[in-house]
């Protein structure tokens, strides 16, 4: 993984569920959807810059929607890891030709003391019959915090067990608002 860049936290909001988490040197991006559109849904912000979410060493994919697991956006990430749940990551493998790797319910180290775990979401609604939809979000922690990033969720009784799995609070939760993007990039 890149060390060149800055030890701490810097996360930007690129539109709808797509993130990136600049955390202690590492740079995850999460659900991208970099183009204008995916099928019928249309960015009504104008595309992120390519410069703030260039070179991610790691891709989060929450699901197989195709607002969240948009192939053409993928693959303008190659080099990058992604990493989902087991059968997604195995579908990403075949149809992007790019490293994915299985999270499952233990940690996977990216570099730099910085590592990720799955966790629950409650996403069940709208099955799709050509791709799986194994829907979670996941836990990601370094030095510098720990961040949940919820993917598509809804409530459910487990989430009151998120600090337990994170070993320890969570500094900034990144959680679904219904909507379309609205509004421009941000940084927080």
């Amino acid at each position: 993984m890149r060390s060149d860049r800055r030890a701490g936290m810097r996360i930007t909001w690129l539109g709808h569920s797509s993130v990136v988490l600049d955390l202690d040197g590492i740079r995850i991006l999460t659900d991208p959807l970099l183009r204008p559109h995916a099928g019928l849904l249309r960015r009504l912000a104008p595309r992120p810059d390519p410069a703030s979410w260039s070179r991610p060493d790691v891709v989060l994919v929450s699901h197989l929607h195709h607002d969240h697991a948009e192939l053409r956006s993928l693959r303008m990430l190659r080099g990058a890891v992604l990493m989902s749940a087991p059968a997604n990551a195995d579908w990403l493998r075949r149809r992007t030709q790019m490293h994915a790797v299985p999270l499952g319910d233990g940690w996977s180290q990216v570099g730099s003391g910085v590592e990720i775990r799955q966790v629950p979401a409650d996403h069940g609604q709208r099955p799709m019959l050509h791709r799986p939809n194994d829907a979670n979000g996941q836990l990601v922690r370094g030095p510098s915090g720990i961040v949940w990033i919820a993917g598509d969720t809804g409530l459910y009784p487990d989430m009151a067990a998120l600090p337990a799995m994170a070993g320890g609070s969570i500094e900034v939760a990144l959680v679904p608002v219904w909507g379309g993007d609205q509004s421009s990039p941000a940084d927080i």
